[in-house]
């Protein structure tokens, strides 16, 4: 009988067939709902699709490399320490509302979910949001 163990995400991917990663990077770039990759605890963009750029008005030079403090994307910091605080403690944050700045400065509400997925030592959150300013 198999033990439950945590999903290691280096181990899968080297399961993976070469087109099942292009499978997955491009599902990841194409989609509509803007999604970003970052250190978990560094806030650091890894990567971002053009819909995170799009609904936030930053290109992906502006993000890629900065962390989330250096964009003052977050209106209030407080509230991603309960996403992270949430997220080190059940994995994942569905649909949590979180208000964010754009690049023009202006503030807008999302619904933010994310994962927390392991590569090597390393934490990373696989987040998405979907704007509710008018909702």
């Amino acid at each position: 009988m198999e033990t439950d163990k945590p999903f290691n995400l280096d181990e899968y991917i080297q399961t993976l067939p070469e087109d099942s990663l292009l499978l997955i990077a491009s599902a990841f770039l194409q989609s509509p709902v803007a999604m970003a990759i970052t250190g978990m605890l560094s806030g650091i963009y890894i990567e971002v699709n053009d819909a995170w750029n799009k609904t936030l008005g930053y290109s992906r030079k502006e993000i890629l490399g900065k962390t989330v403090m250096e964009l003052n994307l977050w209106q209030d910091f407080g509230e991603r320490d309960i996403v992270v605080n949430h997220i080190s403690r059940d994995g994942f944050v569905k649909n949590f509302e979180v208000t964010f700045r754009k690049e023009s400065g202006e503030l807008c509400k999302y619904h933010y979910s994310a994962s927390r997925t392991k590569s090597g030592n390393i934490d990373y959150l696989l987040s998405s949001i979907i704007e509710i300013t008018d909702q």
